[in-house]
């Protein structure tokens, strides 16, 4: 089970890459949420949105297994 921290990490580097998120500095370690899937909450991501010109930050809650979900 040592690998699976370095799973998470990568998985967070390819979600960074892929959709250019920015992580928020508060790391949820202690959460008991959990998504459909039962994989727990990591931490709260920020993905960047142009509306109208602008550029918004869209929160999502990141998971284990990699899904993320908005943030309601």
């Amino acid at each position: 089970m040592k690998d699976k921290p370095d799973l998470v990490n990568r998985l967070i580097f390819l979600f960074k890459k892929l959709f250019q998120v920015v992580i928020c500095e508060q790391v949820v370690f202690m959460s008991r949420r959990y998504n459909q899937n039962q994989s727990p909450l990591l931490r709260i991501v920020y993905s960047q949105t142009k509306v109208n010109g602008k550029v918004e930050l869209v929160p999502l809650e990141l998971y284990a297994d990699g899904s993320v979900k908005r943030v309601s």
